[in-house]
């Protein structure tokens, strides 16, 4: 599955109606935690679209949420897997620089 088929696959609603069920993934294997993850992301980056477009906010290009979204929005024809790997890379670099 390609990153961009992963992202595709997220229905454009999820969680819309009901809160993150995070006690829920903890339990999941691995594999389905790391998809639950690209999920929300997916979710995150196709629900706040429009806000993010028309300005409602302030955006920041460094910020590792940007960034995140940014990675998603830009996923193509690379394996899933590799998707994975950039999102898995952005989140230890910025928990390392909040945490050192």
């Amino acid at each position: 599955m390609s990153g961009a088929e992963a992202v595709a696959s997220v229905p454009k609603d999820l969680f819309n109606d009901k809160p993150v069920p995070t006690g829920d993934l903890r339990h999941l294997p691995i594999p389905d935690q790391a998809f639950s993850a690209i999920a929300l992301l997916a979710a995150t980056a196709e629900q706040t679209r429009a806000t993010r477009r028309d300005g409602y906010f302030e955006r920041n290009s460094t910020s590792p949420g940007e960034h995140a979204v940014s990675i998603i929005e830009g996923a193509g024809d690379e394996p899933f897997s590799k998707l994975m790997e950039e999102i898995v890379e952005l989140t230890a670099l910025s928990h390392l620089q909040t945490t050192l």
